[in-house]
């Protein structure tokens, strides 16, 4: 017996885009919340127990090289999530809530990054925070970079749960489209 397919249909290669960049969201979002854990569990204890004047030295020449590692770690689940959240909400699929939380999750980063951690950042690593201040400053970094750990986390699952949720017309994961185009010939 042969198997034959019809050809792909426009529907179909959709879907299957769909599910590529589900998968390239949830891979970034994996790599960025892994970055956030290690930052949390071993650089910030690490931190604290420096001395204020070498963790103000050792944050001033490695701010650089953690932004531009982290930032883009935090951009591409950021904008993926969003396109996703999108296009649930205009297909009015069954994920719709959950892309949209991943994407609110990962908007609420971007903007802690933005209100806080941009201005701490630029005072530890321009010198502008003085010593006596680095043991407070450190604490409520750590809040705050707890906080946006949890965020990631969430945005992580629900990013999860969405590409393994069903879509309002079938698996969004699933080939049945493709099995019910195939036809045997014997």
């Amino acid at each position: 017996m042969i198997q034959l397919h019809a050809p792909a249909s426009v529907s179909d290669k959709r879907l299957k885009t769909n599910r590529h960049l589900a998968t390239f969201t949830i891979a970034a979002q994996s790599a960025f919340t892994g970055g956030c854990l290690v930052i949390l569990l071993v650089l910030v204890p690490f931190w604290q127990t420096m001395s204020p004047a070498g963790f103000l030295s050792w944050f001033s020449m490695n701010a650089k090289a953690l932004g531009s590692t982290m930032l883009p770690l935090e951009m591409m689940p950021l904008m993926s999530s969003i396109i996703l959240s999108v296009n649930a909400f205009k297909k009015k699929l069954a994920n719709k809530n959950a892309w949209m939380i991943a994407a609110i999750c990962n908007l609420l980063v971007l903007v802690i990054f933005i209100a806080y951690f941009m201005p701490a950042n630029f005072a530890m690593a321009g010198g502008t925070l003085a010593e006596s201040k680095v043991a407070s400053e450190l604490l409520q970094w750590k809040s705050f970079h707890a906080i946006r750990t949890s965020l990631s986390i969430l945005a992580l699952f629900s990013g999860w749960f969405a590409m393994t949720r069903q879509s309002a017309n079938g698996p969004a994961n699933s080939d049945a489209g493709d099995r019910n185009r195939a036809s045997l010939v014997s």
